[in-house]
């Protein structure tokens, strides 16, 4: 008998709070298996349910070397399809089935794909805190452990304003001052630029060197462009020239 998918599992975790999902896909092969990432986590109950009640089934019996096929059958099978809940789903599938077949070939992914471009990537952490001091304490230590490139914010997502202005008896939950936030925002690009300068990653392009930042807000993509705005005509004082582009990376 050949390599075959002998069980399909969902494993839900939480670590600090924050709701996630892995995905192990068992061979018959001892000790042989493979682990993906299924998370989405506003509804990551939905997510264990696609995996064990409709993906499991499908997936008993199968090659785990068929990953494409497997893909692609999945995918359409459903006829409904591109949603958030089966494409987190199926992400863990497919990479738990590239899990196995790094295993079986004995070398790493990015060998199998084609080997290294590039000795090192850049990579990114946040840096947040309760005001603008805390979060640019928070910037000088993550430089001095090597991060060039950080993303900041002040309050949590939203920007949290403990001098927001609420109605009378108000319904529970979250409440959000666009103009607060951007005022935040400029207040503390401002203060990074105090401190920094302009040590911030620059590339060239077209003999110009160019800042990239980018802004995301919670609550949507018009208070997204709402701050780059913002942000745009505060730059444009220090006199540099900005082009703005935006994409909604909400929609499809």
């Amino acid at each position: 008998m050949g390599l075959e998918i002998r069980d399909v599992r969902a494993i839900c975790t939480a670590p600090e709070g924050v709701n996630l999902v892995a995905v192990k896909v068992e061979t018959n092969e001892p000790g042989l298996y493979g682990v993906g990432c299924a998370t989405f986590t506003h509804r990551y109950l939905a997510v264990v349910t696609a995996i064990e009640e409709y993906l499991r089934p499908f997936l008993i019996g199968k090659d785990p070397a068929n990953i494409e096929d497997i893909w692609q059958s999945a995918m359409g099978m459903s006829y409904w399809r591109n949603g958030p809940v089966l494409n987190n789903a199926l992400s863990g599938v497919d990479m738990a089935l590239w899990d196995i077949k790094g295993k079986l070939a004995g070398m790493p992914l990015y060998q199998l794909f084609g080997g290294k471009c590039r000795p090192g990537i850049p990579c990114y952490t946040h840096a947040e805190g309760a005001d603008a001091e805390q979060t640019l304490e928070r910037v000088e230590a993550l430089r001095e452990r090597g991060y060039r490139r950080i993303r900041v914010q002040v309050g949590g997502y939203g920007g949290k304003n403990p001098n927001l202005h609420r109605p009378e008896h108000p319904f529970p939950g979250g409440y959000f001052d666009p103009k607060a936030y951007m005022k935040n925002v400029l207040e503390l690009m401002e203060k990074l630029r105090e401190l920094l300068g302009f040590v911030l990653p620059l590339y060239q392009e077209e003999g110009k060197t160019v800042l990239v930042i980018a802004i995301g807000c919670t609550g949507g993509h018009h208070r997204s462009v709402a701050v780059t705005h913002a942000l745009a005509e505060y730059i444009r004082t220090l006199g540099y020239q900005v082009t703005e582009n935006h994409r909604d990376m909400t929609r499809t």
